[in-house]
């Protein structure tokens, strides 16, 4: 087992913070053997086995998860500026974006857009302590590091 630094809860769960317990359907982990665990957490916490996203590198890096809103999609930066999507049924990556030229930390999807790689990706990257850079269907539409 290797460490596993990023989670995030997938948008079908359900948060519920009665006496400090919080009730999750699925949890993703980024390990830090280059592949996002999934583990279901209805009450018995354990792997599902059969659910990992793998075909990224992290390179020892705390590289974020992501989800898109509808949660048909799973993403993770890698340590070489990508950000990597896979789809969270079948597990096989959809796509690839270049994002940065070193790590993304970071990315988030934006939570109002319900999106498909039919239309825009809209997400927002953060490379390390450098740039921060918004996106929609892979094209650079802002650039915040230069507004500074």
């Amino acid at each position: 087992m290797h460490s596993m630094p990023a989670v995030a809860t997938h948008p079908s769960s359900k948060l519920a913070f009665v006496t400090s317990l919080i009730l999750d359907k699925f949890v993703a982990f980024q390990s830090l053997d280059n592949q996002i665990l999934i583990y279901a957490a209805d009450g018995n916490f354990r792997q599902n086995k059969k659910k990992r996203f793998a075909g990224h590198t992290v390179a020892g890096y705390a590289c974020n998860i992501g989800f898109s809103p509808d949660g048909k999609f799973i993403s993770s930066g890698t340590g070489s500026g990508d950000v990597v999507f896979w789809d969270w049924k079948t597990g096989r990556i959809t796509k690839r974006l270049k994002a940065h030229n070193q790590v993304v930390i970071d990315h988030v999807w934006l939570p109002n857009e319900h999106v498909g790689f039919s239309r825009a990706i809209s997400l927002t990257t953060v490379q390390g302590n450098h740039g921060i850079m918004g996106w929609i269907d892979q094209a650079v539409v802002v650039d915040v590091a230069s507004c500074m």
